[in-house]
């Protein structure tokens, strides 16, 4: 049959006095939870103890041989190493809440903007400016990838391609590789600077970052004020390059003047501004392929346009020539070592815009003048009449050889009779009549 041992509750063990149950005597306890967590713990008698002693008991942290019970924990406390005592004890956990009370920092004269920069000669980290100019990153960061940031995704599927930037996502909480889109954004209060270029709907550069430069490709500049200013005293417009036919054009649809300049001027022609125009013949300046101008070369123009809104009687406008001065090099005369003896041609259109006819006036490299001729043979050379306008009195102050036409009613040097205006010579002393 089943053996069966004393049992009951822990309310009836704790009535037991004395050396009950005896020694050796089991005792079942129902209700106690025993070592394991479960209902029923065995108690023995030791012929001394009432209720007898556990078997199998809960253990207490302090029935610990390496923990000192003798210092009773408060709330919050923390069991730390003695090593003095070879125990564990009762201690209050000091955390360091501020970074100023480690030991080894010092925060002595921390103000805005100042980092923590470490001083090895004291072994602690102080207070420093910021030192980034000579902060070498390359070296720093050698071997770092920003993929390993843990809010930065750039691998896998998120591979950067040529010209990204890194853009939040705010679904997934990372920085990942995307085009950047300012086309329906407006940048306002911008106080950064701008490095780098800009290039223009069509990918054009409009600004060279690299070679310092800004382009226009048909579009326009507006000036606040009436001033272009190079530090360099050289404005240039265009470049040894430049193919076009145009290269600068003013506009001003008022009585203004549309191109000025202002120069402070001296007593000689070397002190006096205004405008030069410089010709090149085989290649500019310093392009290895130069050459001398040749006899009769044209070195520039200034001309006059009238723009006619129905050129072709049809509505189709176009710009009509008027006239023309001319420079270039007299054709008559020899080239050599610096000299460039020359010659101005001044046109009129006295045909049309599609079949001009020039009228010309030209003065050489001799000091002759030529009329509608393309070359002068005297001081004065006219293809044509002239005319002098009959006058009233006689010239102030004459000289010889002097020719003009006395009208006879207020001037009459030769007392001709009549009222004819006649041609007169000065000889140097009286006028005399140039007819009988």
């Amino acid at each position: 049959m089943a053996l069966k041992i004393r049992r009951g509750t822990t309310a009836e063990r704790g009535a037991m006095t004395g050396a009950n149950p005896a020694l050796a005597e089991p005792i079942w306890v129902t209700d106690k939870v025993n070592i394991n967590g479960e209902n029923g713990t065995l108690y023995v008698g030791d012929g001394a103890t009432s209720g007898g002693i556990a078997v199998n008991p809960q253990i207490s942290l302090n029935k610990l041989t390496d923990v000192d019970s003798s210092l009773a924990p408060a709330t919050g406390q923390v069991l730390a190493w003695n090593t003095s005592n070879a125990r564990f004890e009762a201690s209050t956990l000091n955390l360091t809440t501020t970074i100023g009370a480690l030991t080894d920092v010092d925060t002595t004269g921390v103000v805005n903007n100042k980092i923590l920069k470490y001083n090895a000669s004291t072994t602690n980290w102080e207070v420093a400016d910021e030192d980034f100019a000579s902060f070498n990153f390359a070296t720093q960061l050698s071997g770092s990838s920003i993929d390993g940031l843990g809010d930065v995704s750039t691998s896998g599927s998120d591979t950067p391609t040529t010209g990204q930037y890194l853009l939040w996502d705010n679904a997934n909480s990372q920085w990942k590789p995307g085009d950047l889109d300012l086309s329906g954004a407006a940048i306002t209060n911008l106080t950064a600077d701008l490095q780098g270029s800009v290039f223009g709907d069509d990918s054009a550069v409009l600004v060279d970052g690299v070679n310092s430069t800004v382009r226009l490709y048909n579009g326009t500049l507006d000036f606040t004020s009436d001033s272009v200013v190079s530090s360099t005293g050289n404005f240039s417009v265009s470049s040894k390059t430049e193919v076009n036919s145009t290269v600068f054009e003013a506009y001003n649809k008022d009585e203004a003047t549309a191109v000025r300049v202002n120069g402070l001027n001296g007593a000689t022609s070397q002190n006096i501004s205004g405008f030069s125009i410089n010709g090149y013949y085989g290649g500019f300046e310093d392009s290895g392929s130069e050459v001398k101008i040749t006899a009769g070369n044209y070195i520039g123009e200034l001309s006059a346009l009238a723009y006619d809104p129905d050129f072709d009687g049809a509505g189709n406008g176009k710009k009509v020539l008027s006239s023309l001065i001319l420079f270039r090099s007299d054709p008559t005369e020899a080239i050599a070592n610096d000299t460039a003896k020359g010659q101005i041609e001044f046109l009129t259109n006295a045909g049309t815009g599609t079949t001009p006819v020039a009228k010309t006036m030209l003065f050489d490299a001799k000091g002759q003048l030529a009329v509608n001729r393309t070359s002068a043979r005297s001081t004065l050379d006219v293809e044509g009449v002239m005319t002098l306008e009959p006058q009233a009195a006689a010239p102030a102050t004459p000289v010889i050889g002097m020719i003009a036409v006395a009208n006879k009613t207020n001037w009459d040097p030769a007392s001709f009779s009549g009222s004819t205006p006649y041609p007169v010579f000065y000889t140097g002393a009286a006028w005399v009549a140039m007819i009988a």
